[in-house]
């Protein structure tokens, strides 16, 4: 277990393109229904998977105007996402930007913070 490991240490890949950025996260979250039958305990429930959420968010400070034209050029464009990281990551694919919002503090860097859903994803 690598209790160093930072979240520099993790790189974006964005349709083939490095990106930095400041902040990155991937969520998994399967999806589950329940059945309850007449002859089971009142606690106990069949539980099923019936899909998977896959999801997250990244953020970066400045502006960087190709990787936001990119990503809003048309809300029909499905991208492969890579978060990247030493000996394997995470490859999302059919990413869908589902978010986009930029603050501009006065006294500091302009900050971006996207988020997306994806249709599959593997691990390699």
């Amino acid at each position: 277990m690598d209790k160093n490991f930072h979240g520099s240490d993790a790189s974006l890949v964005i349709d083939s393109e490095k990106y930095p950025c400041t902040s990155k996260s991937f969520s998994w979250e399967p999806q589950t229904s329940d059945s309850q039958f007449d002859d089971s305990p009142i606690e106990q429930t069949d539980k099923g998977v019936t899909g998977v959420d896959i999801s997250g968010s990244f953020e970066y400070d400045g502006k960087n105007a190709e990787l936001r034209d990119a990503l809003m050029a048309a809300p029909e464009n499905k991208h492969r996402l890579i978060i990247r990281e030493d000996g394997g990551g995470v490859r999302c694919n059919g990413v869908i930007i589902t978010s986009f919002s930029r603050d501009y503090p006065s006294d500091e860097k302009a900050s971006t913070s996207i988020d997306y859903e994806a249709e599959s994803a593997t691990t390699f």
